[in-house]
Order: C-alpha cells, then structure tokens, then sequence
C-alpha cells in the first residue's frame, strides 16, 4: 500500500514549525489520521516547557468545547432510544427554565434540535461570566438559581447565536433523562464502547496523569495540568466543555500500540509571553494557540 503522506511529510512538518514559530507558541502536536489509523505525526516545540519535555504521540491535552460534540452524541442516542425528541420544548426536561426570560414568545420556542444548533437564540454564557478574569460558572445547579437573569436574547431560529449555557442545559437534559450524572453517561455509553481508553474527566487516573501536556498562560495557574485551578472559568465537567483527554490512542483504541511515521520535532526557544484567545468562545479548537481550551484538552495545543 503507497504512503499516504509520501512526498508531503516534509511540506507538513516545515507547514507546524512554521506556524508554532509564527505564533510564538511553547509547543503543537500535529497528526494525519486515516482509515488505518495514525499515519503521520509531528510534536514541534514543548508539551511541558520547564521540563523541555516534547509532544509525544500519547500526550493528553484539553479538548476544550469539542466536548460539545459528546453532548451531541449523548442527546442522539436518547433521541434513538425514544426517551426525548429533538424539538421538545428544554422547559419540559428543565423546569426551573419556566422562569427564564423569552421576550420573543413562549418560552416553549427554546428546543432541543436550536439549542444543538446554536440557533435557539438563548445568551452566550452564564450569568456573571467575565473572560478577562475569567469567571465562569460551570455548575448547571448554580446557574439555575439565576434563573431571572438567564434569557432569549435575539429571536429563536433566526440566526446563529453561540452558546456555552445551551450546551450545560443540554447536558442537565440527559442528565435527567437518563437518570446517570453527565460524566457517568459519557463515559459509559460514549467513550468506553469506543474503547477510548485515554480520555477522560478529571480527576485523571494516576495513568493518564503523567501523560498530560502542561499548558502555560501568564498570570493564570488553571491551564496548568497539575497545578492549582482556583479559577476554572467552566467548572471541571461541564457539558459545554468538560475535561476529557485525549490522544491518539483515546480516539482509535486499535492503533494504540503503533508508532506514527515520519515523526518530526522542532524545539523553539519558549517565547518571552505567552499569547492566549479568549477560550470558549469557538465549537472547536481555534488552532494550537496557548491557552485556547476551556476546560478539556485536545490534540493540538498545549
């Protein structure tokens, strides 16, 4: 079977140097994924700068709001399984919403099927969220008790209006269909039948641990993996964007024990600041930029 990177591994590896340099980014881990698995990767720069340890195929990162996309498949299979349909109203799975603010009708246009899509027009974030401390409350229960201050703010079905509290309600939703706490039904019926064995909520088994990228952002301890988080801007398992890990062997459990071809590293010196997007703010991860995960980690950053 032909290389299915031959002739462009060197084009890939010169294309995340470049970038990483570009950007002044610590480190970025780089992969080509087919059908037969990891067929390429490339760790630039540092997984973990003050020990200059280099991004390696098995590196855990935040995967940050791709975690929506768990929530998605969990409403997905409750909708298979009959137990909610995709354009009930989220006030009959979330009572206390019958307080919320809906000035553009009832507060019954607030669906399943517009909140997966962003198109519910429900705020963007928790009450009292501030991205340049950052707060952000990530337990569903809390906000909920703010329930005057959480409303419709632009007519539903409209537009699109990205939400991160849509996303925590979804994941109350199946929390209370399925009767299981949100990472409990992620993990049983999602990542384990995948055999997604590396990745998960934290706090991360003793295992995966040691495997973890170690992110940096200046003034700020919470992206760091091992140390303290005392401002977690989304909570540590929020359906919006909780913390699993993952790698390689977390998404495709049957390459788990093969190595990456045409494996490739560049080691910049760390740059003098550290530049950070304002995380959350993107269904997926906006590249490898520092600190651009809010909460989970993914391949990609560190």
């Amino acid at each position: 079977m032909a290389d299915p990177i031959e002739g462009v591994a060197d084009k890939l590896e010169a294309t995340a140097a470049s970038f990483v340099k570009q950007q002044r980014l610590p480190g970025a881990a780089v992969g080509v994924v087919t059908g037969e698995g990891l067929v390429w990767f490339g760790g630039i720069g540092f997984a973990d700068v003050a020990d200059r340890r280099a991004p390696e195929p098995t590196t855990l990162y935040r995967i940050a709001s791709i975690t929506k996309t768990f929530t998605g498949t969990a409403i997905m299979q409750l909708r298979d399984d009959g137990r909610l349909h995709l354009d009930d109203p989220a006030v009959d799975h979330v009572s206390e919403l019958r307080d919320g603010m809906s000035p553009f009708g009832p507060i019954e246009t607030l669906t399943i099927r517009r909140m997966l899509s962003h198109e519910s027009g429900l705020q963007g974030d928790p009450p009292g969220t501030d991205w340049t401390v950052p707060v952000y409350e990530g337990v569903v229960a809390r906000n909920l008790e703010r329930i005057a201050e959480i409303g419709i703010r632009i007519p539903p079905n409209t537009q699109q209006k990205y939400s991160n509290l849509a996303y925590q309600l979804l994941g109350e939703i199946i929390a209370r269909v399925s009767g299981m706490a949100y990472v409990d039904y992620v993990r049983d019926k999602i990542l384990q039948p995948l055999g997604m064995a590396s990745t998960a909520f934290e706090p991360l088994p003793e295992e995966l641990r040691s495997r973890t990228a170690t992110g940096t952002r200046g003034g700020c301890s919470r992206m760091s993996s091992n140390g303290p988080r005392s401002r977690c801007p989304c909570g540590r398992r929020a359906a919006c964007g909780p913390v699993p890990r993952t790698s390689r062997g977390g998404f495709r459990s049957s390459s788990a024990g093969r190595t990456g071809r045409g494996v490739a590293r560049r080691c910049w010196p760390a740059p003098r600041w550290m530049r950070c997007t304002r995380p959350g703010i993107s269904a997926t991860t906006r590249g490898p930029r520092l600190g651009g995960s809010r909460g989970t980690r993914g391949a990609g950053a560190t």
